[in-house]
């Protein structure tokens, strides 16, 4: 069960049933005959050095030759601790190099280990109590029912289609109102964004991508991969309910599985396969030479990606997170010269310009590379793609008289096979956030499944209550008719994009709305990490 380094895990002593704790950790390690070993190397050792005390043999050095000798010792005794030089600092972010756990461990020595242990405890710790059962159903007669299920989808029980569902880090929607037919911010995916399903006016659940993915992935309000609860499992999640229609769950990341503690956390969820920048770096060759302190190229993952899918023996669900578009950047190819970027788009970015637009476009043109060679293949008719966002493009510069909501926005977009597409209704200007993602994929991938309520639907289904169109990012809120932040409310500059207008002051109902929703997220957290863990 304790098989990592000294972690937050270890403050259980104090937190949890500290004399269980300590009878698991005696029941799985031999610590009394440890301890005895420890104790008879100790006595050895100090007896050793007390023998060679008795020999006076000296060596003479001046006082200067040995001041240089230490300085030397110091100096590549912080190196090492430091690491390579073209990577950040070693810490526990990145601390992981190879896919031998042994000898990642091996890195941290206690004292770091721990040190980092107890920041991370004071800074992330969760004080989640037992979900009120009366509070819940009074959420539920003013929002929505707990669980929901998927329509019928005959043809996706008989035939079940891989998904994947990418995470793409920095994929703003900002920087795409600069992007038309002589200014091309999307490189390869730009033609598929002409022929699948785009949702432009869209927001991410958070504005960072450790709550964004969390969310995503296992309808999680909270990050809870570097918590108390992170060796939990959380029930109920999008990973769970694949798993049970028989799909094999992968995790898929060009960045480092030691990232936020998320490889860990992912496992601790249920997933299947974990494959990250180090796998992949000894599977390409030319990968390792792309490393930086985020991961490697996003052009790996997606072959990585494309080989699963092709050679897969069963349904997969491929949970993907690219890392390239994220600072310090890596080195790739150039899309725009920098005498041919706009003056506007210039006056955006305060610095690095010419990096920002070019990583950016690179991680679209990658990924839209991928989705050519899925739709040139046999996996054309048996693939679900979607993709978005994990937050918006950072250190671009907003107006925020227009872009209330666009500054925060992000694309959501769907690749759906003929196969699959029955009873779509499709309204590109529909308002929708990352809560709507997987009750859309559910609807397309499954048959009759139930699944806990998060005020998704289906994004490609007619509109049946109107209380599930509006999108949610923690910072502000949208609906058909207006954006809101605090108490103020926006309209819409036009009904087909996000810039808004005039501010108008919104009903009490509408600001209670945001209120309720928030509130309904952590009653199902609680439930599901406290109420199901006890019950």
């Amino acid at each position: 069960m304790y098989q990592t380094n000294i972690d937050t895990f270890i403050f259980a002593l104090k937190d949890d049933e500290t004399t269980a704790v300590l009878g698991i950790i005696f029941n799985d390690y031999p610590v009394l005959f440890l301890t005895f070993i420890a104790l008879c190397f100790t006595i050895f050792c100090v007896g050793w050095n007390l023998k060679l005390s008795k020999f006076h043999t000296t060596i003479h050095l001046r006082f200067r030759i040995a001041l240089l000798f230490v300085f030397i010792f110091l100096l590549f005794y912080a190196l090492a601790l430091r690491g390579p030089f073209r990577h950040i600092t070693m810490n526990v972010e990145n601390y992981k190099f190879s896919k031998i756990e042994s000898f990642n461990r091996l890195v941290l020595n206690p004292l770091m280990s721990f040190a980092f242990a107890h920041k991370m405890y004071k800074k992330e710790s969760l004080d989640i109590a037992r979900a009120d059962e009366k509070e819940g159903e009074a959420l539920q007669e003013n929002l929505f029912p707990l669980f929901e299920t998927s329509p019928k989808n005959p043809i996706a029980e008989s035939q079940k289609p891989h998904i994947m569902i990418n995470l793409m880090e920095s994929f703003g929607g900002q920087m795409l109102m600069f992007n038309n037919e002589n200014f091309n911010l999307l490189g390869a995916l730009k033609e598929h964004f002409k022929s699948d399903f785009v949702f432009e006016r869209f927001l991410p659940f958070a504005n960072g991508t450790a709550p964004s993915l969390s969310f995503l992935f296992l309808n999680s309000p909270k990050t809870l991969s570097k918590s108390q609860y992170k060796k939990h499992y959380l029930p109920l999640s999008p990973i769970e309910i694949y798993k049970k229609q028989g799909y094999k769950v992968l995790f898929l990341t060009s960045g480092n599985r030691a990232w936020f503690g998320m490889g860990d956390f992912m496992q601790a969820q249920g997933v299947d396969v974990l494959i990250d920048e180090i796998i992949m770096s000894e599977e390409y060759a030319e990968a390792n030479k792309t490393r930086n302190s985020y991961g490697i190229l996003d052009e790996f993952m997606y072959q990585k990606a494309f080989e699963l899918l092709n050679n897969a023996k069963e349904p997969l669900l491929i949970l993907a997170l690219s890392a390239s578009n994220h600072p310090p950047f890596p080195n790739v190819y150039e899309s725009i010269a920098k005498d041919k970027i706009p003056n506007e788009i210039l006056q955006r970015f305060p610095k690095n310009a010419y990096t920002i637009l070019n990583t950016y476009i690179y991680a679209n043109n990658e990924f839209g590379k991928f989705l050519s060679n899925i739709k040139e293949s046999a996996l054309k008719d048996r693939v679900i793609i979607a993709a978005t966002g994990d937050h918006r493009v950072r250190d671009m510069q907003s107006d925020f008289n227009t872009e209330q909501a666009l500054s925060y926005a992000v694309p959501f977009y769907l690749y759906v096979p003929k196969t699959y597409q029955h009873n779509l209704y499709y309204d590109k200007n529909r308002v929708g956030s990352h809560k709507d993602i997987f009750p859309t994929l559910y609807a397309l991938s499954l048959d009759e499944v139930e699944y806990l309520n998060m005020g998704g639907r289906n994004l490609l289904g007619e509109i049946k209550n109107p209380k599930y169109e509006f999108g949610y990012n923690e910072a502000i809120w949208i609906d058909a008719e207006g954006i809101y932040s605090a108490n103020l409310g926006f309209h819409y500059k036009n009904p087909q994009s996000l810039l808004n207008a005039e501010s108008f002051t919104p009903s009490k109902e509408i600001l209670n709305f945001k209120n309720l929703y928030e509130q309904w997220l952590s009653y199902t957290l609680a439930l599901r990490l406290v109420n199901l863990q006890e019950d």
